[in-house]
C-alpha cells in the first residue's frame, strides 16, 4: 500500500508544480520523514511579467538552473537563474530560441554545456533547438532543426545513447502518438534526417511520458482512447532503430489518466501520477523485457479535488 505521509509530499509538490503564474516557485525545504516544515518560503521571483505558461526546468550546474516556456505571443524562451544554497533566486540570462512558437517545450542535457529543446513550433510542427548555457548561467543558440513537418504537440524526450535522442509526442491523424529517433551530437548540431520514426499509437496518444527501464527497453505512459490511462513498451536500439510492434500495452485507468508522469521507484516497480477524477497516484510492475503485469499494484487518490498535469519527483528513501 502507499502510505499517507509519502503522498503528502507527493501532493505539495503537484501544488507547486500546477500553480500557473510566471513565478519561479518558492524555495522549501523537506524534513528527513518527508513532511513539509511549515512557515515563510524563502524567496520568491518574478521572472516574467508578461507570460508563462507550459514550463521546463533543469539543473545546469553549481547554483544555474534553466526553464524553457511559452512566452508572450507563443513564443518559445529560456530563462537562466541561480538559486543559491540558502534558497534566495537571482535572474541571469534570457534567450528567445523561437521567435515564431516554442508551445510545450521539453529541456534535456546533451554533452557538458549543451542542452536540447523539444517543443511545437511553426505551423504546430515540431522542432528541435539546441543552445550552450555557461555555468554562469549565459545562453547561445546553436543548431535548429524542424523533425517533424505535420504535427507536434507535447514533446517529451529523452536520452537513448551516444548520440541518439527519443522523442515522444502526439502527432497527426487525430492525436496519434507518435515516437522518433534523432541524432544530436556532443557540440549541439542536429543530424537531419531523423533516424526512425514509429506510430506507437494509432487511436491517441496524448502528451506521452518516456521512461528508460532496462537495456533496449522504454516505458511510454500517455492518455489514450477516451482520456484513458495506457501504458506501452518499445524497443529502440543504441543506434537508434525502432522496433515494431510495440513489446506490451497495458490500460492502467479505465476512467480517466490525463497528463500521466512515470518514475522509477525500484526493481520492476513504477509509478505512475496522473489527472484523473482527482489527483491520482497508481503502481505498476514492468519487468526488464517489457512485459507489463496485470493487474496495478496500488492506487491512491493524492487529491481529492483536482490534481491537474502532476510531476513526481524522488526525494529519498521511499518517498517522493
Amino acid at each position: 500500500m502507499i502510505r499517507k505521509r509519502l503522498v503528502t509530499v507527493i501532493t505539495a509538490l503537484v501544488l507547486i508544480a500546477a500553480l500557473g503564474f510566471p513565478l519561479l516557485s518558492p524555495t522549501v525545504a523537506l524534513a528527513d520523514i518527508g513532511d513539509i516544515p511549515g512557515g515563510p518560503v524563502i524567496d520568491t521571483l518574478e521572472f516574467e511579467t508578461e507570460k508563462c505558461e507550459e514550463r521546463d526546468i533543469t539543473h545546469v550546474s553549481g547554483d544555474v538552473y534553466a526553464m524553457a516556456y511559452k512566452g508572450k505571443d507563443d513564443h518559445g524562451h529560456l530563462q537562466t537563474v541561480t538559486i543559491a544554497t540558502d534558497g534566495t533566486i537571482t535572474l541571469e540570462d534570457n534567450e528567445e530560441f523561437d521567435s515564431d512558437k516554442g508551445k510545450g517545450p521539453d529541456i534535456i542535457h546533451v554533452s557538458g554545456d549543451v542542452y536540447a529543446i523539444a517543443y511545437k513550433g511553426k505551423d504546430k510542427d515540431g522542432f528541435l533547438q539546441t543552445v550552450t548555457i555557461a555555468t554562469d548561467g549565459t545562453i547561445t543558440l546553436e543548431d535548429n532543426v524542424e523533425f517533424d513537418t505535420d504535427d507536434c504537440h507535447r514533446p517529451d524526450i529523452i536520452h537513448v545513447s551516444g548520440d541518439v535522442y527519443a522523442i515522444a509526442y502526439k502527432g497527426k491523424d487525430k492525436d496519434d502518438g507518435y515516437l522518433k529517433t534523432v541524432e544530436i551530437t556532443t557540440t549541439g548540431d542536429i543530424t537531419e534526417p531523423v533516424i526512425d520514426t514509429f506510430e506507437f499509437e494509432t487511436v491517441k496518444g496524448k502528451t506521452p511520458n518516456i521512461i528508460h527501464v532496462s537495456s533496449d527497453v522504454y516505458a511510454i505512459a500517455y492518455s489514450g482512447d477516451k482520456d484513458d490511462g495506457y501504458l506501452k513498451t518499445v524497443e529502440i536500439t543504441t543506434t537508434g532503430d525502432i522496433t515494431e510492434p510495440v513489446i506490451d500495452t497495458f490500460e492502467f485507468e479505465t476512467v480517466k489518466g490525463k497528463t500521466p508522469d512515470i518514475i522509477h521507484v525500484s526493481g520492476d516497480v513504477y509509478a505512475i501520477a496522473y489527472e484523473g477524477e482527482s489527483g491520482q497516484v497508481t503502481t505498476v510492475e514492468i519487468t526488464t523485457t517489457g512485459d507489463i503485469t496485470e493487474p496495478v499494484i496500488d492506487t491512491f487518490e493524492f487529491e481529492t479535488v483536482k490534481g491537474k498535469t502532476p510531476d513526481i519527483i524522488h526525494i529519498s528513501g521511499d518517498v517522493y
